[in-house]
């Protein structure tokens, strides 16, 4: 063989071996990890809409897909209602309401921060979402923004409850005749990372008391012990 044969084939080999350092199979590095929590990018109807249905219904669309499972876990209303339906496809999920509200009535939903994306990433929401409705002209209610502290720092899993001092006669009207009562549910809020809560749809000018308390397993209920 010439020289210049054996230099070609030489060659050869060299770009064979190349092409199989090329095509060998090499695991995934991937990026970073997720850190993003989903975040709201529009609810229809929008936020401090009024004259909406006596039968609520809202669509929420977040910026990813958000888990399914912890959806209804962390949706919350005052007054407390039922859920009729509720669907989640990718990152909107809808929601559909059972109970009949009576006129003039201001409607809280909350989107609490156990809702997450998808597993493997759990990012959950940064802060409660709180939303407000009216079913009436105009939305009649207050609101309370503050900070939790424990031993002079911010608590990231305070939980503060409201109760007013006079007893609650909030009623819905789905029968003209004979309105039934609604489960009586307080509002309460979550606190973010900073300590930070707000709660909104407070009754105006009506006394009230406020505790707050350490939430370790984050079931927003005071618990023994």
């Amino acid at each position: 063989m010439s020289r210049v044969a054996r230099r070609g084939l030489g060659l050869t080999l060299l770009a064979l071996l190349a092409l199989a350092a090329c095509a060998r199979v090499r695991p995934l590095t991937g990026g970073p990890p997720d850190t993003t929590p989903p975040q709201l990018l529009v609810v229809t109807p929008i936020d401090s809409s009024t004259w909406i249905p006596l039968v609520p219904e809202i669509r929420i669309v977040f910026s990813e897909k958000v888990n399914p499972g912890l959806v209804r876990r962390g949706l919350r209303t005052y007054p407390d209602l039922d859920i009729e339906r509720l669907s989640v496809k990718g990152a909107v999920v809808r929601v559909r309401f059972a109970d009949t509200l009576a006129s003039d009535t201001t409607l809280v939903v909350v989107l609490g921060r156990s809702i997450k994306d998808l597993p493997g990433r759990d990012n959950a929401l940064a802060a409660e979402i709180w939303l407000l409705y009216s079913t009436g002209p105009a939305l009649r209610s207050g609101a309370i923004l503050g900070r939790v502290l424990l031993k002079g720092r911010p608590e990231g899993k305070g939980v503060v409850l409201y109760e007013p001092l006079e007893p609650d006669s909030a009623r819905v009207s789905g029968d003209s005749a004979a309105p039934r009562r609604v489960r009586v549910r307080y509002p309460l809020a979550a606190t973010d990372d900073d300590g930070l809560y707000r709660l909104l749809g407070i009754p105006p000018e009506r006394p009230f008391l406020m505790r707050a308390f350490v939430d370790r397993n984050g079931n927003l209920q005071l618990d023994e012990g």
